[in-house]
């Protein structure tokens, strides 16, 4: 597992799917599903977009909602990682 800068992190997209509204008293269980990594080439580098979804479920398992997003991973310029 490799260190990441932190401040190299950034919050992309974030989207939410509803199935139903979620009232006060739902008792909710979430998971995360890592759905994959995409590398992009910008105008500034190299970066890694790491796609992730929340899957919420009511205390019967049936789905509620599903947050997906995606976080940005900048990678470091090779002229900064050359001049180290």
């Amino acid at each position: 597992m490799r260190n990441l800068d932190r401040k190299r992190i950034l919050a992309g997209e974030q989207r939410f799917d509803y199935a139903r509204p979620v009232l006060a008293g739902d008792l909710l269980s979430c998971r995360i599903v890592f759905v994959g990594v995409d590398k992009k080439e910008g105008r500034s580098g190299s970066m890694e977009l790491l796609r992730s979804e929340v899957i919420g479920e009511d205390a019967d398992g049936n789905w509620v909602f599903t947050n997906g997003k995606v976080t940005v991973y900048r990678e470091p310029r090779e002229s900064a990682r050359s001049s180290v």
